[in-house]
């Protein structure tokens, strides 16, 4: 049976939304396959059907070469060239993503079509369910989904005033997920000389740890900032709610790795001053001044 030209990306060559179907984006055509029948019925492992079997198949390089296609189910970012590129989830989905999956950033990441779709439709209160295949080139490292409530604020300028107010939320649990890492890895200095790649790893679990461990208490802050926001309140008494919150989360989770060791890998001493230093930190006026906007206090030590 003969078959359509295919498009491919013979010389570098491009294909764009003006070169296809519309709704090819739902059926992307990147490799170049073709199914080798062979004269033999048999049955299908997946639905049971009898059939014509198929055992083989070839594959050709320079399949399509998509540019300039925005998914409608993906969240988006652009490059340091200014185009826009789909995100690759790599790790779990939580409120850490909330920027870029649930709101628009400043720095060009955008959320899926269908999320901007739904505002745009007056939709309030529901959920983004997204999920996916971590993919290392053809090859699925991992499945990845997670759910985060979307809330819609109707007026305009309080929906600003909330995602302006969500940002600060957010911004500040990433540098104290950071703030934390370091002050762990510090505070186990002796254990990373005997395992050089022990900074890396404790890092990844520390990070992990961090935002499974505070996403149910942001969902409850960001709810009661809606209320706040709706009233026409400045937020201030969530961000310092926010604050306080992340301190005590920190600090116990701080306490609870650097002791979790075995006591003969542990220097006392290192771990004290790790925790001291990380408790200046986390009420320096970085965070608490710079990202969170509280008024600045005697007890707020500098950058």
């Amino acid at each position: 049976q003969r078959l359509m030209r295919q498009s491919t990306s013979d010389n570098d060559r491009a294909t764009t939304p003006q070169d296809v179907h519309p709704v090819q984006v739902y059926w992307s055509m990147p490799r170049r396959m073709r199914l080798h029948f062979i004269d033999k019925q048999g049955k299908c492992d997946l639905c049971h059907e009898l059939g014509q079997l198929i055992e083989s198949y070839y594959a050709k390089p320079y399949g399509v070469k998509y540019e300039g296609f925005v998914f409608p189910l993906t969240p988006t970012y652009k490059n340091k060239d200014g185009m826009i590129l789909p995100v690759h989830q790599h790790e779990a989905l939580g409120y850490k993503h909330w920027l870029g999956y649930v709101q628009n950033t400043d720095e060009g990441s955008d959320p899926a079509r269908v999320i901007r779709a739904a505002y745009g439709r007056g939709l309030s209160d529901f959920r983004l369910w997204a999920f996916g295949y971590d993919m290392d080139n053809m090859k699925a490292c991992c499945w990845y989904e997670g759910t985060m409530p979307v809330i819609f604020i109707e007026n305009e300028t309080q929906g600003e005033h909330y995602n302006s107010e969500i940002v600060m939320l957010i911004r500040a649990a990433g540098l104290v997920s950071e703030l934390l890492s370091y002050a762990v890895s510090d505070a186990l200095k002796e254990k990373k000389k005997k395992d050089k790649n022990y900074t890396r790893k404790i890092k990844v679990v520390i990070s992990q740890r961090f935002w499974q461990e505070t996403e149910p208490e942001f969902y409850r802050q960001i709810a009661f900032l809606r209320d706040e926001v709706i009233q026409d309140k400045d937020g201030l008494s969530v961000r310092r709610m926010w604050h306080k919150y992340l301190v005590k989360k920190t600090l116990d989770i701080f306490n609870d790795m650097s002791q979790a060791e075995i006591i003969e890998d542990v220097n006392a001493e290192r771990v004290a001053m790790a925790h001291n230093e990380l408790r200046r930190n986390l009420n320096s006026k970085k965070l608490k001044v710079d990202i969170l906007g509280l008024p600045k206090e005697g007890g707020a030590h500098g950058d």
